[in-house]
């Protein structure tokens, strides 16, 4: 079946504003890059999730305008959308946001490190509680059962000695 030029050129058009739309997500997915300062294993799976989007989308707006075929005037069609919105609005969003999230992460990273501050103040507060309630535990202990060890003599293997000592000479 063929499809008629207004058909194929309303295809075209509507394909610009969705290579636009592609090129929000990838402003969103570069401005979480910059910002969480991703590894190169993180950054390549964005990217390949990035491509699958693309890919499905232009798949399903052809299998919606053009009957399931693909024509390369679509994909154009979407790259000229992305990169007219990349070098405009694209540029103009990037300078409006990236000192707004740079201010933000930086809020963040401040109250994480008074947080990691307090957190071991407290552990050190905590720990010496800790080991002054053992202290007192084991002193009321040894005043209940009235243990001094320090009286008992004992040798080798902890058995008492069995021989007494004279006072005299030998």
């Amino acid at each position: 079946m063929e499809l008629s030029f207004a058909v194929q050129s309303a295809a075209f058009l509507y394909s610009i504003p969705l290579g636009a739309a592609l090129g929000v997500v990838y402003g969103i997915i570069a401005l979480l890059r910059k910002t969480l300062n991703l590894k190169k294993g993180a950054v390549v799976a964005l990217d390949v999730t990035f491509m699958l989007l693309c890919s499905l989308s232009i798949f399903y707006f052809s299998l919606g305008f053009l009957e399931g075929y693909i024509r390369l005037y679509v994909i154009f069609g979407a790259a000229l959308g992305f990169f007219i919105y990349r070098l405009t609005v694209g540029r103009i969003m990037q300078r409006i946001l990236n000192p707004i999230l740079l201010c933000v992460k930086r809020i963040i990273i401040a109250i994480f490190t008074k947080i990691k501050i307090i957190a071991k103040k407290l552990l050190k507060i905590g720990n010496q509680i800790l080991y002054n309630i053992v202290g007192r535990i084991v002193l009321f202990i040894k005043s209940k059962l009235s243990i001094n060890l320090s009286n008992k003599k004992r040798t080798r293997y902890g058995k008492k000695s069995k021989r007494k000592r004279s006072l005299g000479s030998d």
